[in-house]
């Protein structure tokens, strides 16, 4: 009789924000385990993604709870009320020892991590400074290794996903007690870039690390079985350019004539309207696209209301059918390039420099289009005035140049031996006991 698999799941998944939580749901289709328990700091969200794509599994979700770091809050003065934005250089590490203390429902935790065989550690790019190193995002980073010093202390097998790491900066030695405290792990990374470099500078063995492309490079076609919400009207009938922006709302408003400028010449020369597609609330999206849609003509907007979230399957079949992707956010690169549509990334800088989005944007081009001569240049640009001008004068020879690179043998084989890959890293999970 076969083994009962028992897994559990931490990461980002608590994110509103669709490429995190949307990892965390088609990792959940490819494995098809008998309990799942979900380690999430956001449970009221990872219950409603649970009840609307998981509703026939067996899923327990638990909140991770942490007591409050006192030397992580840093006082003003002068009003005695905490900072926010970045923790000083020399702020302390914490240790494993550090956070195992701080949890505060931890006989809950260890009895879930003991019942489980694995525990899996979702894809995304949150093993780095900014995570670290960011008032409002430390003490979440922390929420997520939780679970992993637990089931590594008890001696629980640990699968990293597709997993981006670095740049570490000043939260290295953080990193280096975090990941050299544990047993019995393998992890993902998924870029040939500087995510391996990273771990192995701080001593991860080489042979525990295994290169597999993006959590959404592929997504489940049970997903994509599921009907689209809220997309019929927007696609009916139009041209479009698919935009996804989250530059801040101050950063927007200084864009506004160019925008302008952009949206008409698109309709007059090429008939081509834009649908703007949230990836996330308020500064993650919705802001910046109820600005625009007062401010330009032939503008659309995708609605985040109705499902709270922006569901998988609608993104996917905006994407798919788009004439050109225009976006600051890597997922939205990643389904462009997975589908074939002719896309240029915006990259943002993360602590005032681009390597963070430099390594996962190139990374993913340098897999997809490896053995084939192609340009990063024609994908990531830096400028916004100059990208949109670009596209308004030649738009035509832009996506032909894109496409004829998804056409060739080279992009299918090397998309089959992306899937294998996946595939083969799903299929040990499964294996184990």
């Amino acid at each position: 009789m076969k083994k009962q698999l028992k897994i559990g799941v931490t990461g980002p998944i608590s994110e509103v924000n669709f490429g995190d939580y949307a990892m965390f749901v088609n990792n959940f289709y490819e494995l098809n385990a008998d309990k799942i328990y979900i380690f999430s700091y956001n449970k009221g969200f990872s219950e409603k993604i649970r009840d609307d794509y998981c509703k026939n599994m067996n899923i327990d979700t638990i909140e991770v709870k942490l007591k409050d770091n006192k030397n992580n809050i840093l006082y003003n003065e002068e009003e005695n009320k905490p900072k926010v934005g970045f923790l000083p250089f020399n702020y302390p590490t914490e240790t494993p020892l550090d956070i195992l203390n701080r949890i505060d429902n931890l006989s809950e935790m260890q009895k879930a991590i003991r019942d489980m065989d694995i525990l899996i550690v979702n894809g995304g790019g949150y093993f780095n400074h900014l995570w670290n190193n960011s008032l409002w995002r430390s003490d979440m980073l922390k929420k997520i290794i939780a679970p992993i010093l637990l089931a590594s202390q008890m001696r629980k097998k640990i699968y990293f996903t597709g997993n981006g790491y670095g740049p570490f900066d000043q939260s290295e030695e953080f990193f280096n007690y975090t990941f050299n405290y544990l047993r019995n792990t393998t992890y993902g990374v998924r870029d040939r870039m500087y995510s391996k470099k990273y771990l192995e500078k701080i001593g991860i063995e080489s042979d525990k690390i295994h290169f597999i492309p993006d959590d959404l490079f592929f997504i489940n076609d049970r997903i994509l079985d599921i009907p689209s919400s809220n997309v019929d009207n927007l696609l009916k009938n139009k041209r479009y350019i698919l935009m996804e922006l989250y530059y801040p709302l101050e950063e927007i408003k200084k864009y506004r004539d160019i925008l302008k400028r952009f949206s008409d010449n698109i309709h007059k020369r090429y008939g081509l309207s834009i649908i703007f597609v949230p990836f996330d609330f308020e500064r993650g999206g919705t802001w910046q696209g109820e600005y625009l849609a007062e401010q330009l003509d032939n503008f659309y907007m995708y609605d985040l209301s109705d499902s709270g979230y922006l569901p998988i399957q609608d993104i996917h079949n905006l994407v798919k059918n788009a004439e050109l992707v225009i976006c600051n956010r890597y997922h939205a690169f990643v389904l462009s390039i997975a589908l074939g549509t002719p896309v240029i990334n915006l990259i943002k800088k993360v602590c005032d420099d681009h390597r963070y989005y430099f390594n996962k944007n190139y990374g993913l081009l340098e897999y997809t289009f490896s053995g084939l001569d192609f340009n990063e240049m024609d994908y990531i640009k830096i400028d916004l005035d100059d990208a949109l001008k670009a596209i308004e004068e030649d738009f035509d020879v832009i996506v032909r140049k894109q496409k004829e690179l998804y056409f060739t043998k080279e992009y299918s084989s090397n998309k089959e031996m992306l899937k294998k890959l996946r595939v083969d890293y799903f299929s040990k999970i499964q294996l184990e006991e």
